[in-house]
């Protein structure tokens, strides 16, 4: 029924929202909520959370579908506060973050839910994604992971009016590098995997904020900061694994910073200052010299003269491919001759 794009289907797509909102309001109301029994249609047992995770999971795979739509309004506020108090339950976790993903679009355009949503994503991201009593993986990665990315990145695509605070990156990158220093390795909540998923939204993030200039408080802005710190984390790494870690999160910054600013027929004249040549500057500031951070790398870490692994190789060259197809390196060809140099 959800699937008709006629009345009955929009009246289909109604219900559901209602019942996921009345569903949720009614676990929130109660302290035991989560834990009350009820029946099924057969008689058999039933928790009410499983009735709720039911809803709120189907809602999830049509959202996208009308939470688009001016008549998405009339629920869409009383649904994010209503998955406000039903992610304090853990057990929940995953699916309220499924839906959260797919609430993006909506959330963007409107102040107060898109905080409560990077609020509870923010919480989830901190629940381990295996291991734990509830896992948060979906497929190969942290479903928080996933939601944060999505939501980011339409966040960002907000007009100025709707600009993200500052507060948000902080929030995020001190929870982003407490993650990636090397004695967090074991005991993050994620797999590197879905780390890198986390950054990508935290560059959208940051790259939102450098454009709209609302970052005046720091003396750097989010993206130089956000580069200094895994090129720091490269030129300390102590093996292979912490080098292949860091250079797959220079070129996840690169891959998403050239999907934040493309080029196109109307920027052919750009100005050189803008984020993807503040990225490729980061970069190569520090890696273009011969004992530069990447020419280091392609020596490998045991001896000055050893030859590096084919996984470092690899993930340089990778890095290299993103930097060549950057805004900057198109834009400039004296950027493109150096990325060259690198292969």
């Amino acid at each position: 029924l959800v699937a008709r794009d006629d009345a009955l289907g929009r009246s289909a797509v109604e219900w559901l929202v209602t019942e996921a909102v009345a569903s949720c309001q009614q676990a929130a109301a109660s302290a035991r909520g989560a834990l009350e029994e009820i029946a099924d249609s057969e008689g058999q047992p039933l928790y009410l959370w499983q009735r709720q995770e039911a809803l709120v999971h189907g809602l999830s795979a049509i959202v996208s579908r009308f939470a688009g739509t001016p008549a998405f309004d009339a629920v869409g506020f009383a649904l994010v506060d209503a998955l406000y108090s039903m992610a304090a339950e853990p057990g929940l976790q995953c699916t309220v973050s499924l839906l959260v993903g797919g609430l993006g679009t909506w959330a963007a355009r409107h102040e107060h839910p898109r905080a409560l949503l990077f609020d509870i994503l923010h919480r989830a991201m901190h629940i381990p994604e295996t291991g734990g009593l509830y896992s948060m993986r979906l497929h190969e990665d942290h479903t928080s992971c996933v939601a944060f990315l999505k939501l980011a990145r339409a966040a960002a695509a907000a007009p100025a009016g709707l600009a993200l605070p500052a507060e948000l990156f902080e929030r995020e990158f001190a929870a982003f590098t407490e993650w990636c220093l090397p004695t967090h390795s074991t005991s993050r909540p994620m797999t590197h995997k879905s780390l890198l998923i986390m950054l990508q939204g935290l560059v959208a993030i940051a790259v939102h904020l450098e454009k709209h200039q609302h970052h005046q408080q720091q003396s750097q802005s989010p993206v130089a900061r956000l580069m200094e710190f895994l090129l720091g984390g490269l030129a300390h790494a102590s093996s292979e694994d912490q080098q292949l870690e860091f250079l797959a999160a220079l070129t996840a910054v690169v891959q998403e910073t050239n999907s934040c600013t493309p080029v196109t027929a109307d920027s052919a004249t750009a100005s050189s200052h803008d984020v993807g040549a503040l990225v490729f500057s980061k970069i190569w500031e520090q890696c273009a010299e011969p004992d530069g951070l990447l020419f280091r790398a392609l020596q490998g870490t045991s001896s000055p003269g050893s030859a590096s692994s084919p996984a470092v190789v690899r993930q340089i060259c990778q890095l290299g491919t993103a930097l060549f197809a950057s805004r900057a390196c198109r834009l400039h060809s004296s950027m493109g001759m150096v990325v060259a140099r690198m292969f």
